[in-house]
């Protein structure tokens, strides 16, 4: 009987000592198999961990993975041994990223898509006020949050799930909405953070 060892069982730790092994013994083959067993079980391993072990072994895929999920990420979350995994230009990367998120937050927390009303709509100036102030009161809160801040398409869900409030009419809601999930406002954030995990994987993993 041919013996055959269950991967899925084996230990990360285990899996870092081969990729180790496979740079000694400059053994191509089990690095890129190493490599495979790393990205299927990425979710699961700590992005701060996934960074020290890519930026360590020049793997291109694992570091833009886990510096986009860092970024999105609560440092507040991380352990302390967690914060000396990293060098202080990957945390410089991240905590950048971060700070132009914050911003773009802002910008869009707090400027409301212009309100195009329906057809239907019979109180156009009360229905652009209360778009204002719904947009102000309930999406500014989910991004703002400073206990459980959301990323944008959370904050859009949940938004939504409000539903149309004071003289915002029904049909000037739906239309809004459609704007709001077509705007390219919610799509920056990942658009940037995957640009900038690839720019600092280039710089960074030389």
């Amino acid at each position: 009987m041919r013996w055959r060892p269950d991967v899925a069982k084996t230990p990360d730790g285990v899996l870092f000592q081969v990729l180790e092994l496979s740079r000694m013994w400059e053994a191509d083959d089990v690095r890129e198999y190493v490599i495979n067993q790393l990205d299927r079980r990425r979710v699961s391993i700590r992005p701060v961990q996934l960074i020290s072990i890519a930026k360590e072994y020049k793997i291109r895929t694992l570091f833009t993975y886990a510096f986009a999920r860092l970024v999105k990420s609560r440092l507040d979350d991380l352990t302390a041994n967690e914060y000396k995994m990293m060098d202080g230009e990957t945390w410089a990367a991240v905590l950048k990223a971060q700070s132009v998120i914050r911003t773009h937050h802002g910008i869009v927390g707090c400027e409301e898509p212009p309100m195009v009303h329906a057809p239907a709509c019979v109180g156009p100036e009360d229905c652009s006020l209360d778009w204002k102030q719904l947009w102000w009161n309930q999406m500014g809160r989910f991004l703002f949050d400073g206990r459980n801040p959301q990323p944008y398409k959370d904050a859009v869900q949940h938004f939504e799930e409000v539903g149309a409030i004071g003289w915002v009419s029904q049909e000037c809601w739906r239309s809004m909405m459609i704007t709001v999930h077509a705007g390219l406002a919610f799509q920056k954030e990942d658009m940037f953070i995957e640009h900038t995990a690839k720019r600092e994987a280039d710089q960074l993993l030389l």
